[in-house]
């Protein structure tokens, strides 16, 4: 795949490297993040750590393009310390309780996955060394989440979810602005 040329060159010129992997719900994004921490032995963040904290769920905040991630809290516990090369300490938001675990520290590596819907958010700038986007057909997509949730969370999934990804993808250009696209069907096809 270019992407692990895309990967090894910046590894060999630089000595670390950081990908950022952002699409569509259901596309393969954290498959593919974990695919390739097999490979290279890298640290790994998920966006989906960074859903809003109850109190954060305004009528405001959640009208704004990509507004429904903590992004606060994703710049100070995992971009900057990814722009620095540090230590990162992380806190999930757990949403079946609605509260944040405990910090886990994450060390760094020469390779960081930074991967998730919003993670290429323009509010973190230009933090990563290669930018990839994974596509989805909407067929595709409806029946992996279908798979993955139950009907309540699927029917939500639809109706606020994937409406509000669609705006952010398109009203940040996210495609257009990515070093690599996939399409879901390659990456399922390619075993990952």
């Amino acid at each position: 795949m270019d992407l692990y040329r895309e990967i090894e060159l910046a590894l060999h010129a630089r000595g670390r490297a950081v990908v950022a992997i952002d699409g569509e719900s259901g596309a393969g994004k954290t498959t593919l993040a974990e695919a390739l921490a097999r490979r290279y032995d890298a640290r790994v963040f998920h966006a989906d750590d960074y859903f809003l904290q109850p109190r954060q769920r305004t009528p405001e905040r959640l009208a704004e393009i990509g507004g429904n991630l903590d992004r606060e809290r994703m710049l100070a516990e995992v971009i900057l310390p990814v722009r620095e090369g540090a230590d990162a300490y992380v806190r999930a938001f757990d949403c079946a309780h609605e509260t944040l675990s405990e910090a886990r520290r994450v060390p760094p590596k020469p390779l960081t996955i930074v991967e998730g819907s919003y993670c290429l958010h323009p509010a973190f700038g230009a933090y990563y060394d290669i930018a990839v986007c994974i596509r989805c057909s909407a067929p595709l997509q409806r029946a992996r989440l279908k798979a993955r949730y139950d009907a309540a969370r699927f029917a939500r999934a639809l109706a606020e979810w994937i409406p509000m990804e669609n705006q952010y993808l398109s009203g940040f250009n996210i495609p257009q602005r990515c070093d690599v696209l996939l399409d879901a069907n390659d990456i399922h096809k390619h075993g990952l």
